[in-house]
């Protein structure tokens, strides 16, 4: 499965009435790749996402007009259903009310982008993101680096402010790249692409935590010196590890601190089943046994269904009583108590992470990975001087609390 932008965590979701605003469409189970980490590793293959229930989707998504949507999309490999794509797009434009701000993004292994579809997605302002790991690429799938890079610098080529504003690398860390992360970093760089994401798998077996942190303080002091133009602190670093990180405001540990417990999105597999987040579709991968429960949670059957929209709205009260969704404060890692733990607010543990983890049982256990990775982060982000986007962003921040605190008291 290719990961879908992140949704933001902190959500009090008990509370939340707000309509669905985020929406991610699996458009099939079909794939040109086998990943080696890929969660559907060994599930038949599923077919295309049916229109009738994309429609629907789409339509819940767009009926209550909220002020932003999100429409995402991703798969399997979405691009081979582009027709689809197409459709979807073209529909929610049609249907969109005039106080909505609606975007589209799009996560694809970059081996299915000839230049028609790349002309669509720049016509239409869609982001897009690649699924690509540089030179750990040939480990992941074999025979495909090359083919990416030239499909980046085509994109580059083609539509360069697109391409500027639009167009993301996305690098999955594991194991067996983790010493490459330097390598891979410069070389996607040196394709143009403007800004790299980096997350670590979930589900491999990795080394003991102290030895993943020994080795990412080596690789991102690497990067810090591949990226000189950055440090002028004009603007924000390439590789948004090593930027300033918004904070969240996490609840209280007896409340949902995972939006996929919240009623603002919900995604669609191919056979039209409904989740609260991508990474549950039972239907569309093998879940280990820790997972079924939380999966069962966030199950909302067909989108088709009569009452769908009810059962999203009673997402929060069966998630609120899942431990892996709650109680955030209590979790830990081989590395690192999250309670007393100064870099929480900016940690992005996922719970998914934690029910993947080989041999794990534990709700409250952060995989060592994902930890490692924000301490490794910090430490390196502190050997840069300040970017003025950041500056800015933090000074916005401020503002929003003393305006929040000053209604509070009022």
């Amino acid at each position: 499965m290719l990961a879908p932008p992140p949704r933001h965590l902190g959500h009090a979701a008990i509370a939340h009435t707000a309509p669905p605003r985020e929406l991610v469409l699996i458009l099939t189970g079909r794939c040109n790749a086998a990943c080696s980490y890929c969660f559907e590793a060994g599930r038949p293959e599923h077919g295309d996402l049916p229109w009738d229930a994309a429609r629907r989707a789409i339509d819940v998504l767009l009926a209550l007009r909220p002020r932003e949507a999100l429409l995402a999309f991703t798969g399997g490999e979405p691009l081979l259903a582009v027709g689809l794509l197409r459709r979807c797009i073209r529909h929610a434009r049609r249907c969109v009310g005039p106080g909505t701000s609606l975007t589209f993004a799009v996560t694809t292994n970059g081996t299915v982008l000839p230049r028609e579809t790349a002309r669509f997605l720049a016509e239409h302002d869609v982001a897009l993101t690649v699924s690509f790991d540089g030179s750990g690429q040939e480990l992941r799938a074999p025979g495909t680096r090359h083919r990416i890079e030239g499909v980046l610098q085509r994109l580059a080529r083609s539509a360069p402010e697109w391409f500027r504003r639009q167009v993301r690398v996305t690098l999955t860390l594991t194991p067996d790249n983790l010493p490459l992360l330097a390598e891979s970093v410069a070389a996607i760089l040196a394709q143009g692409v403007p800004e790299i994401t980096v997350a670590p798998a979930a589900g491999p077996r990795w080394p003991p935590g102290p030895e993943i942190e020994s080795e990412l303080d080596r690789q991102l002091a690497r990067i810090v010196t591949l990226v000189p133009a950055a440090h002028s602190g004009e603007r924000e670093h390439p590789v948004t590890l090593l930027r300033e990180p918004a904070t969240r405001e996490l609840p209280s540990d007896g409340m949902l601190w995972c939006s996929a417990g919240s009623p603002d999105g919900f995604a669609v597999a191919p056979d039209g089943t409904a989740w609260g987040c991508p990474w549950w579709a039972k239907s569309l991968q093998r879940l280990p046994a820790a997972a079924e429960p939380v999966a069962e949670a966030l199950f909302l059957g067909d989108v088709r269904d009569p009452g769908f929209e009810d059962r999203l709205a009673a997402l929060p009260t069966r998630a609120a009583g899942i431990r892996v969704l709650t109680h955030r404060r209590s979790k830990r890692s081989s590395l690192a108590e999250c309670g007393s733990c100064p870099l929480l607010s900016l940690c992005p543990a996922c719970p998914a992470g934690t029910v993947r983890e080989p041999g794990n049982t534990d709700p409250d256990l952060v995989p060592a990975a994902v930890c490692a990775l924000t301490r490794a982060s910090a430490r390196a982000r502190a050997a840069l001087p300040r970017s003025l986007p950041s500056i800015l962003r933090e000074l916005a921040e401020l503002s929003d609390r003393l305006s929040t605190l000053a209604a509070r008291r009022a």
